[in-house]
């Protein structure tokens, strides 16, 4: 629609959540993660709950290659972790050591 209509579509890239998320996902601690950002403890939560949502959506995707379909498993898997997302049978926690 907005093509036909030659509507100009702005979207702002903030790089800060992304940066949080590969923290996290790196293995920071949570301690860090709060020191990193000015974001209050329920926001980055909530920032890394949502990616972690995204990831399996796009995981789940038939109309996605299967290595990006892999690869994000594989990158929702390592944001499993306390005290954002607890383990468990729905969202197995990948060891760090395993993810590098």
């Amino acid at each position: 629609m907005h093509r036909d209509h030659q509507l100009r579509i702005v979207v702002n890239y903030d790089p800060g959540p992304a940066a949080l998320a590969h923290a996290w996902a790196s293995g920071a601690s949570w301690e860090m993660l709060r020191n990193y950002t000015f974001l209050d403890e329920g926001d980055i939560c909530r920032v890394l709950k949502r990616t972690h949502g995204l990831l399996l959506q796009a995981a789940a995707l038939e109309e996605v290659e299967p290595e990006v379909r892999k690869a994000a498993a594989a990158a929702a898997a390592l944001l499993v972790r306390f005290p954002v997302i607890e383990p468990s049978d729905d969202a197995p926690a990948v060891p760090l050591t395993d993810a590098a």
